[in-house]
């Protein structure tokens, strides 16, 4: 019944989901995608073959929601007399990458609940529940003649789930979860592995001595920890960390108690994370090999470009203190005050893999933190481990609520009862009411409201019969929607190209920066589309083209330079994507080339741009006619 509920809520916010959070939701994994499949598209900077910052991994996992759109496409084609209706009307291209990511969320909740339980089951919740021993006899008896006693639903509940299930209800009631589970990031995928890979580590601990009896647990999880350093390269600092860890646990309790088990612990360890590293990564070396044409190591080619400086600037910088003062405030609103008290309560827990867990998370926030950039979407893969602490300080709580009414916490009725006092008292300081919808509005708005306009706009545009002669150009904040991932059409599609400067030694601003700081902005789409593109067929189409010839070369510093301080010149496109900030000056000029507006959608009550924050933000949908 629970998965049942999980499973469904899930998916439901899945098919809620109408905003952009970030572009990587995009264009790190569903283009890149969408390409592989289907031939055609558009890759970002990361994926030239002269920088080959990215695996393929995480890509692959999402080609299989592209074959499966390609196979419903056929079906359509043989039933449907007019195919263009039935395939575009539908939408299901928008809704299948998201319901295939919302089995990851689904997993990352169950894994979430199991860990929680395995760390607490035995050593946690036995030495807790023997402070309230002293429960009244006779509360008791008159709580086992109830009628809600006898309600088999609630005996399973409570006879079943504790601290698990406070766990469960956290991530599913989580905001932050609400929004970025579901969503196709690297990050929520190597959150799911995370999570699992711990569980199955805790689960191979023999608690009596301390060795590790269960094999076949152990190498699932380091299998699956290996597996998240090949989706996501930056996961290698968690692991690292982590097994480094426990190996100075096994070796302290070796010094200090002869352990013989430490020591057999540690060469298992060693020994099956050599196999499953010769498994891997040869595994790794060709994928990566067969789409970039070339032996290339992305994990290296990651840490070569991080060591040149502090790249991730050109992206915006934080606070040093962002991870531990905004990233918690943010993420966890309403449950930071049980986290704190988590966070207190876990110095009293004796198992060893949870607490390396946190220490890992802990010293992974703090290298996060010596970078200038800094995101929220940065913790997801470590956000279980937060809300397992935020479920400690919450079942903490019950249990002290129960001592407070002496009631037996082995009893149903005791922990249906206690949880009812724990309502009362709530509602009575107005405190659970601002705790649930401290979760349920910014879950709600962030899905729904903010930032809604990227993909709005493609998914208005994707029921239009573009055919292969259309043609789309966003005069907008680049990459701050889908593309042909969303689309599902080859047709040409263009946008300012926002790049980064990786040879910091040259400044050259990126087109998107040109346009935002253009102080004409009729004048620059004049140069580019209007001036006879045949007397400048040697400039560069604005549009994206399967067809176009990549301008890289084998040095890194420069071989982007061809992204930059660059003429373009095409034809004016079938359909022009302005935002507000651009539209009333465009006016004029729109007129004049016969564009019509079609469409005005809503897209963000402040959007960031190269020169700062634009507020109330629309997108403005133009056609020529």
């Amino acid at each position: 019944m629970v998965y049942i509920i999980i499973i469904v809520f899930r998916i439901l916010n899945s098919l809620f989901i109408r905003t952009t959070y970030n572009p990587d939701e995009y264009w790190q994994s569903l283009e890149v995608a969408h390409k592989i499949v289907n031939k055609f598209g558009y890759l970002t900077w990361e994926w030239e073959p002269c920088v080959s910052l990215r695996s393929i991994i995480h890509p692959l996992i999402f080609t299989i929601c592209y074959i499966i759109i390609n196979f419903f496409k056929k079906i359509v084609k043989f039933f449907c007399k007019n195919n263009y209706q039935c395939l575009y009307h539908t939408n299901y291209y928008f809704i299948i990458p998201r319901l295939y990511q919302s089995i990851f969320a689904i997993l990352t909740d169950i894994g979430t609940s199991k860990v929680a339980y395995s760390i607490f089951h035995k050593n946690y919740y036995a030495r807790m529940e023997t402070k309230i021993e002293d429960s009244d006899n006779k509360s008791k008896s008159n709580l086992k003649d109830s009628i809600f006693f006898k309600i088999s639903f609630y005996q399973k509940i409570c006879n079943k789930y504790k601290l698990d299930f406070v766990a469960l209800f956290i991530s599913l009631f989580s905001w932050y979860n609400f929004y970025t589970l579901c969503r196709t990031y690297a990050q929520t995928v190597e959150n799911c592995i995370n999570i699992w890979s711990i569980y199955f580590i805790i689960k191979s601990e023999e608690l009596i001595n301390g060795s590790y009896s269960d094999n076949q647990s152990l190498i699932i999880g380091i299998f699956l920890s290996s597996l998240s350093v090949l989706v996501r390269h930056s996961s290698v600092q968690f692991w690292l960390i982590l097994y480094l860890t426990l190996i100075i646990f096994q070796i302290k309790d070796i010094i200090n108690k002869g352990s013989k088990y430490s020591i057999f612990t540690i060469m298992k360890l060693l020994k099956i994370c050599i196999v499953v590293v010769f498994i891997t990564i040869p595994v790794m070396f060709y994928l990566d090999y067969l789409f970039y044409k070339k032996f290339t190591i992305p994990m290296i080619n990651f840490v070569k470009f991080n060591l040149m400086g502090d790249p991730g600037q050109i992206y915006g910088s934080n606070s040093r203190l962002y991870y531990f003062t905004e990233m918690p405030i943010v993420t966890l609103l309403s449950y930071l005050p049980f986290m704190i008290l988590g966070i207190i309560e876990s110095f009293n827990l004796k198992n060893q893999i949870f607490k390396i867990s946190q220490i890992s998370t802990l010293i992974t926030m703090i290298l996060l933190s010596t970078t200038s950039h800094k995101e929220h979407r940065f913790i997801i893969p470590y956000f279980p481990i937060l809300l397992i602490t935020t479920s400690l300080g919450i079942y903490k709580l019950i249990l002290e609520i129960h001592k407070l009414f002496k009631m037996d916490n082995n009893n149903c009725m005791g922990l249906l009862f206690s949880s009812i006092s724990i309502f009362r008292i709530y509602l009575n300081n107005k405190y659970l009411l601002v705790t649930l919808l401290a979760q349920i509005i910014p879950a709600f708005f962030f899905t729904t409201i903010f930032q809604r306009g990227g993909e709005s706009a493609i998914r208005y545009l994707s029921n239009l019969n573009l055919q292969k002669n259309g043609s789309i150009f966003f005069v907008s904040q680049c990459h701050m929607y889908p593309a042909y991932s969303f689309l599902n059409q080859d047709v040409k599609f263009g946008f300012f190209d926002c790049s980064p400067n990786i040879n910091q030694s040259i400044k050259h601003k990126n087109m998107n920066e040109i346009l935002w700081t253009h102080p004409n902005t009729t004048q620059l789409l004049e140069e580019i589309f209007v001036i006879n593109p045949l007397l400048n067929t040697s400039y560069p189409s604005p549009y994206i083209s399967s067809n176009i010839t990549k301008l890289n070369t084998s040095n890194f510093d420069n071989c982007l330079n061809y992204r930059f301080n660059r003429k373009l010149s095409g034809e004016l496109p079938k359909f022009f994507v302005i935002n507000s900030y651009f539209n009333e000056n465009l006016q004029e000029w729109l007129h004049k080339h016969n564009y019509k507006l079609i469409r005005r959608v809503f897209d963000s009550f402040f959007l960031e741009t190269p020169i700062g924050l634009v507020f109330w933000s629309y997108l403005y949908i133009y056609e020529k006619i």
